[in-house]
This record gives C-alpha cells, sequence and structure tokens, in this order.
C-alpha cells in the first residue's frame, strides 16, 4: 500500500516494470538514427570545452564528434551521449504520484545535470590520456563511469521521492 501511494503503479507493476528500466536506455541507444542527438553532441562536446578553458587548457579543439587536448582526443559516441539513462531517468519520475509540474521540472534539471556530468566525465578521460598516455586505463575509467552513473541516477531518483515530491512549486498545492 505504501508503494501505491508514492507511485502510479502497483508492487506487481514495479517489478515487472523496472528491469525494463534498466535495459531500456540500451534499446535507445541502439534505435536512434545515426546524426539524431547530434544536437546533444554538440552540447556536452561544447560544455567540455568550456571546462577544459576553466582549468586552464585553451587549447582544446572539437572536430566532428572529438575533442583534442594536443595529440590526445576523446571520441563521443551515440551511446555515450546519455540518451538512454537520461530517457530511463525520465519515465521513472513520470511514475511518481506527483503533480506534472514537480515531475517536469525536476526532469529538466535532472537532465541538465546529467549532461553537464557527462561533460566533466569528457574531461576527466582527455585530462588522464593528456597526463598519463594510457589508453587502457582511460578505457577502465570510461567503463567505471557507466556505473557511477546509474547510480547517480538512482540517487537523483530518491532524491525525487524523499524531498522533491510533494513541494508546492508555481502556487500549486499537493497532498499528500
Amino acid at each position: 500500500h505504501k508503494i501505491k501511494s508514492k507511485f502510479s503503479l502497483s508492487l506487481i507493476g514495479m517489478i515487472i516494470i523496472i528491469p525494463v528500466f534498466i535495459n531500456f536506455h540500451k534499446i535507445i541507444d541502439l534505435i536512434a538514427p545515426y546524426g539524431t542527438f547530434n544536437w546533444l553532441l554538440t552540447i556536452i562536446l561544447w560544455l567540455s570545452q568550456k571546462f577544459m578553458f576553466l582549468l586552464g587548457y585553451s587549447e582544446t579543439i572539437i572536430v566532428n564528434n572529438l575533442i583534442y587536448l594536443g595529440i590526445n582526443y576523446v571520441g563521443v559516441g551515440a551511446q555515450c551521449l546519455g540518451i538512454g539513462i537520461m530517457t530511463s531517468f525520465t519515465l521513472l519520475i513520470l511514475l511518481i504520484r506527483s503533480s506534472m509540474i514537480n515531475r517536469l521540472f525536476y526532469i529538466f534539471f535532472g537532465i541538465i545535470f546529467m549532461i553537464m556530468m557527462n561533460s566533466l566525465r569528457i574531461v576527466f578521460l582527455l585530462l588522464h590520456l593528456h597526463k598519463n598516455q594510457s589508453y587502457q586505463l582511460a578505457m577502465d575509467a570510461h567503463d567505471l563511469s557507466n556505473y557511477f552513473f546509474y547510480i547517480v541516477v538512482f540517487l537523483l531518483f530518491l532524491g525525487y521521492i524523499l524531498w522533491f515530491q510533494y513541494v508546492p512549486l508555481f502556487r500549486g498545492k499537493v497532498g499528500r
């Protein structure tokens, strides 16, 4: 009964749908036609370049889906954009019983947060390659950062339930 009061689905519905969410991002990443999310690629690389500039590396260059620092570069493929994980996050938040304005507000800022984190991940990988020249260690860090993103999405999800679900925004009243 407690789950039903927090979510739009029953416990059985949640048990059925959560495994779908876990794999949903993989499906989105695979079925999107090439170039569909170039706008997101541009934003992520631009932000990465700005973060590099803030760290004192003004010589980064963006070419297509690559960001260079000297002879080192990080390539950002379609699966690296985070479309699937952002979609999963959006769907999880939409399942929560709350006002639509709260959900949309949280989704918007959650996605901006994830885009910024993705840009910082690229910065971390590029700096690691630049300083250590170790491709294998960079790939290990890349793969481990995927798990970090899953944890962040879970924490954002919990944060919404614990602190944001019933916050009255824009004079709207939401009852518990």
